[in-house]
């Protein structure tokens, strides 16, 4: 040990595994040219210069971005960018950002509130534009802007005037000059040396190229592909073809960039490709993809994620391309959130996360996230910049360059700017680095002291660390948290008077990333901006894969919406569209909208002119995320509870991250101000700043029923002086009837939620123990929440009938709806007897005064920011003048012509379909297409359209539903079937014995209630037929058959009548069965009319089940009584369910002492058994580590998995002794543990006993 001896003496060496050997380490091979991180991206860090979604970093620059999709730099060093859905062209120089071109943000809005887009020549600041997205210079300074919603490319010259080079505003396919050509949604230009323009004309699936002389020609033939995404609506699509010039065909190109050859690469989006156009030989060939393979029906090739040779490599939507001589091509891989390089015939990954997350962080490579990433350029410099689409950010990526001071040579330690300077050189011995760490500590800001013990202390502002040499135990000390213990592989070890520990452990611990350039000798340390991630321990993520992608399905719409899957194209929404991952629905300015996970059953109904992204739906092992982006509008969701779970719903509205765990709330944009809106209806919504990264933003502020937060998209004010009491008149004014209806549909979900959560609030009042319950939650404040919970309902239906928001007549129905569903008794609705909310309820009275300042404060700039822009607009119309009146004639034209072209196209795709099918399939596009057509007019004259009960059309005529100018007319009465289940009919089940059992039945409208029926209920797992399952109903057994069904019948030889299933408590369906087995499981339940002689279906409804591992524990209570100093005996019975035969298991035993302290050291013998066994088998000895742990791998038995141990058939006996010192209260918990994963298996079982003094 070290007691007499001096510090100064002892020089503390850190190791840095790997292997010399070929010059590989643990970090990977890295060069001077192309260092990479063990996660295998470059060495570099990723900053935002502009925007972002949370928007607080645009103190100093003009307004925030929407979509920007283009992305160059001038000769002057400036930077331009297509801020697309700002219909603007910014610069950014000198840390500024302003408006180069466009007159949008300055003119009216449209109906959703977004600036409008339009065509209009002139000078640069009056000029307009229409979602432009790719940008291109020539040697003069000229920018050429593929205006992609005006299918035009434009020019700005040197001297600020806005030209159309070709197309007149009408989407179309035409060769020739100037207005005489057309295009369809062009995404992007490239401009060659001899002035020759490439244009990506995306939704035409060729290129164009315009000559100097300014004629367009054509390469690529065009798609005669078209597809049908649902029954009778056909959409034409790109197709896939290599070969000559004039017989390639792409797929929705969207990106191109010129080699220094003059060659084309292209960016062939729908194909999930790099294509290259080789000029000289005539040819189109892939530079990088795999070959394109379509699902049914599909409108882009399958997608993927995959690193390596370029054929083999898979992307997601490429888009914005580079070219570098050094780098190679650079791409924007826009739907796997992330920025690829092609070079010498292989694919990498540069930046963004390797498993397609999405997201938005600054950082280092193993930090950094990019959100749907859709340009790419490469400056003066050799950094990169990407236009991050749904970040709405303009970001920059710099590779890692070492100190001025570094010189290739010896090895070396890096950290930013300096060199590890120490008298002790670092070390290479058996393979690993070592280094000094007194000159490492102080080199990282850190202390270093001798300690008690023989320890060696390192300290640095709050926190302290301890290492033993010949102890693997590390400990973490930081003032205001639990202190922690984490164990190194190796432990350190005195050697010549040095002490010798691992690199890794300590680099995770200083909150520092450390890589090894190997053929550099460069040991490089970087700060991380998100502490818990590591450089040196991040693991490579899984990659997307479509077999992750989940789905979300529209279930009901009203008026007119647009869906694009990611794309460029959109088609009109229908019920029963599926939506997966970077699918964006929009619905127009009286359209709502009603979505549901199909595999969580979670509900969001969208409100009227919303823009919704689905940034990320999938399933990553064994983990559900759901993270949405509201861009404008509002949301309703009703999400299912994630309290006890690990998946992960989320949604961003602009500056704000909601992190949901279970509730009903609604969330707005403001696409006008900016400013963001969560109102909470029950439950608990975390609430942080920008992406929700702790380490960036602070700790979360949690929102309570009947309160709202609100955020102005330049606010930097801290998150709980926005917290408020609910506003309910702005909540009924801000929100569509539908989604009101929606709230009031829901009242006793909402009670029920809110009621268990005040329970919870009652019981933990006053606790110090959980963060989110605040110190002044009085039993005064609680009994105002009550208020409030129980009044929120009534007083927003009072104020939807006030303001005209829902109609008398239809509120009574609502209400009714409402109060007969089950958990209504007792809280009925009536207006009548609502009483008014408090709004002190649930707001710290400490923060009431700042709060209610602040709120003044930002009236008074919101005032003053109206009237600035209200100047602004103003004088933008001055200098328009009668431009104005021309725009907008103008504007009307172009949407009435470009509506004509959409029908000639829609004309072509059904014939291109129809030329695909025989007589009869053709007959029945026929019938679907009316069935369809049908739908949409009723949509579009405001009737809800749902999957229950979708209209049906009958030949030979079709009733025009037409209102009259006086009043809406009902729609035709169609036979409507609902089905309500019980409130334990649960989808999330417990693996186990009778786990299995719903309670239904079923509410129908225009079906004769004497109609004999039956239920048949369908089980599948993994698309398979449960079968032969026993199934307890009335007290008799029915059996599923081959394909998975059971019938149910009011006895083995009579039907139902159908009024017997009507909505009353008595005329429940009860059953009961067992699934054993772990999954994802579909339930479907149908309605049959079986007077007939075949089965006819009334309705059907499908749910997912969820059943996931279980565990349960029998303690044997014989012995109770405990004695201090006597070796006692604790003996419990262990089974598990929904467990692979081959799981490996352990039991994680756990002590708490006196004072709830952990029992460390603590020692036990244990003994493993069959249930009901007797045999003689060895102890196993255990001790308790510093947590008062200890984790019984069963494995150490001989026999570890679940299958050998029979854990869900007799299961296990285990016999426990040890001797307790210390007399007091005690708990003993066991926990059921899967190893590999270190996942827990069901809840915990606790034994609590008092252990009494040895008389």
């Amino acid at each position: 040990m070290y007691k007499g001896k001096q510090l100064g003496f002892i020089a503390l060496i850190i190791l840095l595994i790997g292997n010399f050997a070929g010059g590989a380490s643990f970090a990977g091979i890295a060069s001077a040219a192309d260092r990479t991180a063990v996660n295998g991206l470059p060495l570099g860090s990723t900053v935002t210069l502009a925007g972002g979604p949370d928007r607080n970093a645009l103190a100093e620059l003009e307004d925030a971005y929407r979509q920007p999709s283009g992305i160059v730099q001038l000769k002057d060093g400036s930077i331009l960018i297509a801020d697309t859905a700002n219909h603007a062209i910014r610069r950014i120089a000198d840390g500024q950002s302003q408006i180069f071109a466009g007159a949008s943000l300055s003119n009216k809005r449209d109906e959703n509130g977004l600036p409008a887009g339009a065509l209009l020549d002139g000078q640069a600041k009056l000029a307009f534009f229409n979602q432009p997205a790719g940008l291109a210079v020539n040697a003069a300074g000229d920018v050429f802007v593929a205006d992609a919603g005006n299918n035009a490319i434009r020019k700005i010259d040197k001297s600020g005037n806005v030209t159309t080079v070709a197309g007149s505003g009408v989407q179309g396919f035409k060769n020739g000059k100037g207005e005489a050509a057309s295009f369809s949604h062009p995404q992007d230009v490239a401009i060659a040396a001899d002035g020759t323009l490439y244009v990506a004309d995306t939704l035409n699936h060729v290129i164009r190229r315009i000559s100097p002389q300014g004629e367009v020609t054509t390469i690529g033939a065009a798609s005669t592909r078209a597809v049908e995404p649902r029954s009778g609506v056909a959409v034409p699509a790109g197709s896939y073809k290599n070969g000559s010039l004039a017989e390639a065909q792409f797929n929705e190109p969207s990106g191109l960039e010129l080699d220094e050859q003059g060659n084309l690469y292209v960016s062939d989006s729908g194909n999930q490709a790099i294509r290259y156009i080789n000029f000289v030989k005539g040819s189109v060939t892939t530079a990088a993809g795999a070959e394109p393979a379509y699902a049914q029906g599909a409108l882009y090739a399958d997608y993927g994620f995959a690193d390596g040779a370029a054929a083999a490599a898979r992307f997601h939507s490429p888009r914005g391309l580079a070219w570098s001589k050094e780098q190679g091509l650079i791409i924007a891989d826009a739907l796997n959130h992330a920025i690829r390089k092609l070079k010498d015939g292989k694919v990498t990954t540069l930046a963004g996360a390797l498993n397609g997350e999405g997201s938005f962080s600054d950082g280092i490579e193993s930090e950094a996230r990019l959100n749907t990433p859709s340009d790419v350029t490469v400056t003066q410099s050799g950094k990169l910049l990407i236009a991050d689409t749904n970040n709405a950010a303009i970001r920059q990526w710099t590779g890692y360059t070492p100190p001025a001071a570094w010189k290739k040579g010896n090895i070396a330690v890096a950290y930013g700017e300096k060199l590890l300077a120490s008298d002790v050189a670092p070390l290479v011995k058996q393979g690993r680095v070592m280094l000094p760490v007194r000159a490492v500590g102080e080199l990282l800001g850190f202390t270093l002291a001798q300690a008690d013990n023989g320890r060696i202390q390192l300290k640095k502002d709050s926190r302290t660390i301890y290492l033993t040499p010949g102890n693997r135990n590390v400990v973490i000390e930081t003032t205001g948290s639990a202190k922690r213990t984490l164990t190194a592989d190796v432990a350190p070890y005195v050697l010549k008077g040095h002490v010798i520990a691992p690199l890794r452990l300590l680099a995770e611990i200083l909150g520092k990333d450390v890589q090894w350039a190997g053929s550099d000798k460069l040991v490089i340390i970087r700060d991380l901006k998100h502490a818990a991630v590591s450089g040196t321990a991040a693991a490579d993520a899984k990659r997307t894969d479509p077999s992750s992608a989940r789905l979300m399905e529209i279930t009901a719409l009203r008026g007119e919406s647009k869906v694009s899957f990611g794309g460029a194209l959109t088609v009109d929404a229908y019920v029963g569209m599926k939506l997966g991952e970077g699918a964006v629905l929009e619905t127009g300015p009286k359209a709502t909208a009603q979505l549901r996970t199909l595999d969580k059953g979670d509900e969001i109904a969208v409100g009227s002119g919303t823009v919704l992204v689905a940034t990320e739906l999938r399933g990553t092992e064994g983990i559900l995320i759901t993270r949405l982006n509201v861009v404008a509008g509002h949301i309703y969701p009703h999400v299912a509870d994630l309290t006890h779970s690990a998946d992960r719903f989320e949604v961003q509205t602009g500056q704000m991250t909601n992190s949901v765990r279970g509730t009903q709330f609604m969330t707005s944009v403001d696409p006008l101000t900016g400013q963001t809106k969560l109102v909470v209806v029950s439950g608990k919504v975390a609430v942080s700043n920008g992406n929700g990264n702790t380490e960036q933003s602070g700790p979360p502020t949690y929102i309570y029923p009947s309160q709202q937060i609100t955020l102005d998209k330049d606010e930097d004010e801290p998150l709980d002086l926005s917290v408020n009491f609910i506003n309910v008149e702005d909540l009924v004014r801000m929100a569509s009837p539908d989604v009101l209806a929606e709230i009031l549909r829901n009242k006793a979900e909402i009670d029920k939620e809110n009621e268990a959560y005040l329970e919870g609030l009652k019981k933990q009042a006053g606790s110090p123990k959980d963060p989110t319950i605040p110190d002044w939650l009085t039993q005064e404040m609680l009994d105002k929440l009550q208020n409030n919970f129980e009044q929120l309902i009534g007083n927003i239906a009072k104020d939807a009938l006030a303001k005209n928001k829902i109609s008398k007549e239809e509120l009574i129905k609502l209400i009714e709806e409402a109060n007969k569903k089950p958990g209504s008794d007792g809280k009925k609705l009536d207006l009548d007897s609502v009483k008014p909310l408090d709004p002190s309820a649930g707001l710290d009275p400490r923060l009431e005064a700042e709060r209610q300042s602040k709120l003044k404060e930002l009236q008074e700039e919101k005032k003053a920011k109206l009237e600035e822009e209200q100047k602004r607009l103003e004088q933008l119309q001055a200098q328009l003048g009668s431009k104005l009146n021309q725009l907008e004639e103008q504007r009307k034209k172009q949407e009435e012509a470009n509506k004509r072209a959409l029908e000639e196209l829609k004309k072509k795709a059904e014939e291109d379909l129809l030329r695909q099918l025989n007589d009869k399939l053709q007959e029945e596009f026929r019938k679907a297409q009316q069935q369809a057509e049908l739908e949409k007019k009723m949509q579009q004259n405001g009737y809800i359209v749902t999957s229950a009960s979708p209209p049906v059309w009958a030949p030979p005529t079709t009733p025009v539903f037409t209102p009259p100018p006086t009043s809406t007319p009902e729609p035709p009465a169609t036979p409507k079937v609902e089905i309500h289940y019980s409130d334990d009919a649960a989808t999330e089940i417990r693996a186990g014995h009778n786990n299995y059992f719903q309670s239904l039945y079923f509410g129908t409208e225009h079906i004769d209630l004497n109609t004999e029926v039956q239920v048949k209920v369908t089980l599948e797992k993994d698309g398979q037929p449960v079968t032969g399952i026993p199934v307890k109903f009335n007290e008799s057994m029915v059996e599923s058959n081959s394909e998975g069904s059971f019938i149910l019948r009011k006895s083995s030889d009579e039907n139902y009548k159908l009024g017997e299933l009507q909505a009353s408590e008595d005329a429940l369906i009860n059953y009961r069965s067992t699934l054993k087995d772990a999954g994802q499981y579909t339930e479907k339940t149908e309605l049959l009319n079986v007077a007939g002689a075949d089965p006819v279906v009334l309705g059907s409804f499908t749910r997912t089940l969820t059943v996931t591992p279980n565990a349960t524990f029998v303690f044997d209570y014989g012995h109770v009584e405990f004695y201090q100093n006597v070796e006692e005996l604790w003996k419990f019975q262990s089974n598990a369910y929904g467990l692979a035969e081959d799981a490996q298991v352990g039991y994680r035993i756990t002590w708490t002492g006196p004072d709830n302290e952990p029992v460390t050291g603590q020692v036990m013998r244990l003994f493993i058994r069959p249930h009901d066994s007797e045999a003689d088998v060895d102890a196993i000895v255990m001790e308790t580590n510093n947590e008062g742990s200890a984790l019984l791998q069963l494995s150490s038995t001989g026999a570890g998995t679940a299958g050998k141990w029979d854990l869900a058939g007799g299961g296990i006996d285990i016999s426990l002794t040890s001797t307790l010192a210390v007399e007091g209260s005690y708990q003993m918990t066991v926990q059921l543990v899967q190893l590999g994963d270190n996942m827990d298996i069901g809840e915990p079982m606790s034994w609590s006993f008092l252990v009494n003094p040895t008389s």
